[in-house]
């Protein structure tokens, strides 16, 4: 009986080891998850950051043209 119960405390020992390795385990998933949404949004804010400088310079592009056609139409 006494083998029985050391046994049985032994076993709930390494199911409870496992148990703390699986939360630690969730917890350095939901870390790793945050991280690559953060990641991406930085990327998407750089290519945002990206189009709208190409926009801007299309704009001054535009304008400057735009100029141009008034000085040859007069």
């Amino acid at each position: 009986a006494y083998n029985n119960m050391v046994t049985m405390h032994e076993k709930c020992l390494a199911i409870r080891k496992i148990i703390e390795e699986c939360g630690s385990i969730s917890r350095e998933i939901d870390d790793l998850t945050d991280e690559i949404e953060i990641e991406s949004q930085n990327a998407s804010n750089i290519r945002l950051e990206e189009l709208m400088t190409d926009i801007n310079q299309i704009r001054q592009e535009n304008e400057t043209l735009f100029r141009e056609k008034e000085i040859l139409n007069k």
